[in-house]
């Protein structure tokens, strides 16, 4: 009644209002949200046509950024407000390469907000626990996972185990894992080297004598170079016998 013949609509504005049949249930509006970004894809968002600095660095380098302008803020000028604040870690965003696809097929997950909503799922889990959970939601909604999307559930939890290792990058290639430190002229590579854990993590692989290493310096980064990893399966074992960072009482009375 309020549109013209349907055979003049363009394909975007049908695709709209076939969003808008199917999200006609209260609380649909982040289904709607999510469609229409699908139909006329992230660029307006993520992109160029942005303005002021969100245009200059991007949406999600935006958003770190003030993020940590804010955590700044909470230890320097405004410290004493947040004095009761309980002190909490800043884990690196670890990146996983190995040679595998990992994600999530169109022909597993046709609809592509769906697929979004999957991804942005699984980047918010804080535990293993809760990626299983999200690997056992998706086949039983979709189906036995096709070998990418299983290589995503396994990329997954490398990424978490070793972002709470303090490691900034984790590659899996040729029987051996590069676990690459944070630098050291950094906050990060304060707590990773001045407190004593890179010595703890560095006697507990010593220990292993199935798995040799060894220890490459370069660029103010230490990588510790692992053999006898086979595979990705492999290299979650070896992660897990590591022990997680932890302030200790200095560094949370700093």
């Amino acid at each position: 009644m309020i549109t013209p013949p349907i055979q003049k609509l363009s394909a975007d504005a049908r695709k709209r209002l076939t969003a808008l049949e199917e999200f006609s249930d209260l609380g649909s509006g982040f289904n709607i949200a999510m469609r229409d970004l699908d139909i006329r894809g992230a660029g307006d968002i993520l992109g160029a046509e942005q303005s002021g600095y969100i245009s200059d660095v991007g949406f999600e380098l935006y958003t770190k950024i003030l993020d940590d302008a804010v955590k700044e803020l909470k230890e320097t000028e405004y410290k004493s407000m947040f004095k009761n604040e309980q002190v909490s870690i800043d884990y690196p965003e670890t990146q996983v390469e190995f040679d595998q696809s990992a994600y999530l097929e169109k022909s597993f997950v046709k609809d592509n907000v769906e697929r979004l909503n999957l991804y942005r799922k699984l980047s918010e889990a804080t535990g293993i626990d809760q990626i299983d959970d999200w690997h056992e939601e998706v086949e039983d909604r979709f189906g036995k996972m096709t070998e990418p999307g299983l290589n995503l559930v396994k990329a997954s939890k490398i990424k978490l185990i070793a972002s709470k290792l303090l490691l900034k990058k984790v590659t899996i290639r040729s029987n051996r894992v590069w676990l690459m430190g944070p630098k050291n002229e950094s906050k990060l590579g304060e707590q990773f080297y001045g407190s004593g854990y890179f010595q703890k993590l560095l006697g507990i692989i010593q220990q292993d004598q199935s798995h040799p290493y060894k220890v490459v310096q370069k660029n103010d980064t230490v990588t510790l170079v692992i053999q006898n990893i086979e595979n990705e399966e492999a290299a979650i074992k070896f992660l897990k016998k590591l022990p997680e960072f932890q302030l200790n009482q200095d560094q949370v009375e700093a």
